[in-house]
């Protein structure tokens, strides 16, 4: 075979390949660009038919923006607020995002209504507008003292530090011994003073624990009624009761350990730690007695133990101290505030008038030996109807509290010198004979005003009380 004829064939058969190669791919680039017109002319439909959709769909989107998302969001702000500053907006100190955030809203809705929705001034949002949201430098009124103010943070900031509870009573009572050292003598120390205070350096008022309890319609009828039966009994003048002799008997508990629920405490701490000695649960019992016109009877103070180890200090004469295994009431020491409180009070009762005691439903109060030996005193008794004491007992509407306002306040002089002392970690705790002065002292302190202020709601029924 012709090596040069060979040649040529092979050629021929290369370039005829070649050709069919651009043959297809000419076909696959006409294919492409049909698909493409068709795909244009797909998308140019799409966009037609959205153009003439979408207006309306939008104009409703956009009103519902406008007005519900723009009332959503004020709400929201509203929540806001309130967690941050309670119920009341109307001196707090507004933050630049907070105005835009609020110009938005007023946009949407309109100064008027933004203002019933969140709280905030029409003046504000008109005065954001005009001269915007940033706050000027050098703006607002300086301070008069910054040294003191820096001294009072720093005596939170040790107090907090150490674990004690500072309430806000307590912190006045510095602050104005602070500037009487200090001889600052136009500085007036009001709750108006500590509120302003507070929000200058986020300080807030935090509770050790809480507690709710909402009374339901079937109790509000039980106190309405109790009310007034003891009123048409005490306020008639065809009373047979003479007021004197109107009395009031209830225990309370009284811890070794008595701090403060609330403190003063910077914005934002996550714990509310307040340190004590640790006898917090270790209590006294006391049988508090009063009279309508605002007298206090003897009083019962007792303790636990057996009665072996006697108390090293001088007790008053209008105390007496009993001695239980649980440190609570029973029959025995009932009887004893029988004999020793009540029957020296009831024979002073005038003739041809009867006397009234209030109790709750306690065991040792409905025992019927003790209900005969109090009704041979010429005593008439009301019990209380069940859950309704912190509405219906004096005692515990407005004389426990202050009672116990007085006695923590004394333990909380003696724990900030404890714990003042370099000594040791651990605290002292109070002697059995120290808190038991601080028991009559604080019985002695309570004011008359106060025990006939606790009865009002037998003096008048224009509203309901609330309990303590």
């Amino acid at each position: 075979m012709n090596p040069i004829s060979s040649e040529t064939s092979s050629i021929d058969d290369f370039g005829q390949n070649k050709l069919i190669k651009i043959d297809l791919l000419k076909d696959m680039k006409k294919k492409i660009q049909k698909e493409k017109q068709e795909l244009l002319a797909e998308e140019k439909n799409i966009d037609e038919e959205l153009d003439r959709l979408l207006p309306n769909a939008f104009k409703k989107l956009s009103a519902r923006t406008r007005e519900d998302f723009a009332k959503d969001d004020a709400k929201a702000l509203r929540n806001e607020l309130e967690l941050l500053h309670g119920k009341s907006l109307l001196h707090i100190f507004w933050s630049s995002d907070q105005k835009e955030r609020i110009l938005a809203i007023a946009d949407a809705l309109g100064p008027s209504e933004t203002s019933k929705i969140i709280g905030v001034s029409e003046s504000n949002i008109f005065r954001w507008k005009r001269d915007g949201c940033q706050r000027k430098k050098g703006s607002g009124r300086p301070l008069k003292h910054p040294l003191l103010e820096k001294d009072l943070i720093k005596y939170i900031l040790e107090c907090r530090e150490k674990g004690m509870g500072l309430s806000t009573k307590r912190f006045i009572a510095y602050a104005r011994k602070l500037a009487k050292d200090k001889k600052m003598t136009q500085v007036k120390f009001s709750r108006g003073w500590l509120y302003k205070f507070r929000i200058r350096n986020r300080i807030s008022v935090r509770k050790r624990s809480t507690g709710y309890y909402k009374p339901c319609e079937a109790i509000e009828q039980k106190v309405r009624e109790f009310r007034e039966k003891i009123f048409n009994m005490l306020q008639s003048s065809e009373s047979i009761y003479d007021l004197d002799h109107v009395i009031n008997m209830d225990e309370t508990f009284v811890p070794r350990d008595a701090p403060s629920n609330h403190t003063l405490e910077l914005k934002g701490s996550k714990k509310v730690v307040v340190n004590t000695t640790g006898k917090e649960k270790e209590h006294y019992t006391v049988i508090l007695t009063v009279t309508y016109t605002g007298k206090r009877l003897y009083s019962i103070i007792i303790i636990k133990g057996k009665g072996v180890k006697k108390v090293k200090c001088t007790v008053p004469h209008d105390f007496h101290i009993n001695y239980n295994k649980k440190s609570w009431i029973n029959a025995r020491i009932m009887n004893n505030w029988v004999d020793d409180v009540f029957a020296i009070h009831a024979k002073k009762l005038p003739k041809g008038k009867k006397g009234l005691l209030l109790m709750d439903n306690h065991q040792t109060h409905v025992d019927d030996k003790i209900k005969d030996k109090i009704k041979s005193y010429n005593y008439d008794i009301a019990f209380l109807p069940a859950n309704c004491t912190g509405k219906l007992q004096p005692l515990d509407i407005g004389v426990n509290k202050s009672f116990k306002d007085i006695y923590s306040t004394m333990w909380q002089n003696w724990f900030e010198d404890i714990i003042n002392k370099p000594t040791s970690n651990k605290f002292e705790s109070p002697t059995r004979e120290l808190c038991i002065s601080w028991i009559y002292k604080a019985a002695k302190q309570v004011q008359k005003e106060v025990i006939e202020n606790s009865w009002n709601i037998y003096k008048r029924l224009e509203e309901v009380p609330q309990g303590n």
